[in-house]
């Protein structure tokens, strides 16, 4: 590390320093995203460690046009072209490179059946875990931890979406209380909520 002497000889910035203080930034960042993917420490993994929790919309598009993926207040997972509450997402890694995903206006999480269709539920671990990964290029996919079938919307027009774009919301969107709901991620019973199907997904 250079000491602030050192720092002070000579200009502060050459082409050569700026392009090395970028590199690092890219190195740090890329650092921070995959910390966020490690699992939490904690016999109560959805409530603990707030740093592990991403608020976030999940973009994906097509030839043809793009959508927020987004989860209403009865249980419907859809698209939408424009930004909305229901498209605020919270993103929590519940073990390595699995997480959950939560509609932060609905309440409610992302699930798949075995049909592989999403539909909005209370947490149920079976239909609620998805493994993340992420590509190459910075795109999110989720695939059904138990069903083993990528979350994927279906437009209009175009092929299917599966790749998604993680984009920061806002920090004043919502008050978001991350401890709001007790959950045990060990339970193999099913919590009762609203469940609707919402259209077939494929990769």
């Amino acid at each position: 590390m250079f000491s602030i002497q050192k720092m002070l000889k000579g200009p502060l910035f050459t082409h050569h320093s700026f392009r090395k203080w970028l590199c690092l930034l890219a190195i740090m960042l890329s650092r921070s995203r995959f910390s966020l993917a490690n699992p939490i420490q904690n016999s109560n993994p959805i409530l603990s460690n707030d740093n592990q929790v991403r608020t976030q919309y999940l973009y994906t598009d097509n030839n043809n046009m793009h959508l927020y993926l987004q989860i209403t207040h009865n249980g419907v997972v859809t698209g939408t072209e424009e930004k909305n509450d229901y498209g605020v997402l919270e993103i929590k890694a519940v073990k390595a490179g699995v997480v959950v995903i939560k509609g932060i206006r609905s309440n409610l999480y992302l699930c798949m059946d075995s049909r592989h269709q999403l539909y909005a539920s209370a947490y149920d671990k079976d239909d609620c875990h998805f493994h993340e990964k992420i590509t190459p290029d910075n795109y999110n996919m989720y695939s059904s931890e138990k069903h083993s079938e990528y979350v994927s919307l279906a437009p209009l027009k175009g092929s299917q979406m599966a790749r998604f774009l993680p984009i920061a919301t806002p920090s004043d969107t919502f008050n978001i209380d991350h401890h709001d709901v007790m959950i045990n991620t060990d339970s193999s019973e099913s919590w009762n909520g609203i469940g609707f199907p919402w259209g077939p997904s494929r990769k």
